[in-house]
């Protein structure tokens, strides 16, 4: 009937409206506080930081982790990385005696056994 007139709004809808906008307010200034960055000296413009030389890390970051006892207790650790490409190649053990070391023992051990029997030992020969 009355086209010109807007409808008039009750008082629970006004208070429903503006809780949705105090809602959307709140929830755009919560995605603008994430983005903000609270280091030392951020907000001292024309001015550098005071950990510049740290670049935003003042103290040294190391993964820790949790090991369990016996009993259960959890003791913290801190984890090691092994560098990539510095992998240390141990060096294999030689448990080995050279052939030359093994003919000049046996050779010795001959001449000793000669000596102390008294009597010359035989060669074998091949037939």
């Amino acid at each position: 009937m009355f086209q010109d007139q807007p409808p008039e709004i009750t008082v629970a809808q006004e208070k429903l409206i503006e809780k949705q906008r105090q809602a959307i307010q709140s929830d755009i200034l919560k995605s603008e506080n994430l983005n903000t960055v609270y280091d030392i000296g951020v907000l001292d413009w024309d001015r550098p930081p005071i950990n510049d030389i740290y670049n935003r890390n003042p103290f040294e970051i190391h993964k820790t982790g949790y090991k369990y006892d016996a009993l259960g207790n959890p003791q913290a650790y801190m984890k090691i990385d092994a560098p990539i490409g510095s992998k240390k190649q141990t060096k294999m053990k030689k448990n080995y005696i050279p052939t030359s070391q093994l003919i000049s023992t046996s050779t010795a051990q001959e001449k000793l056994a000669q000596n102390l029997s008294g009597k010359p030992q035989k060669k074998k020969t091949k037939k």
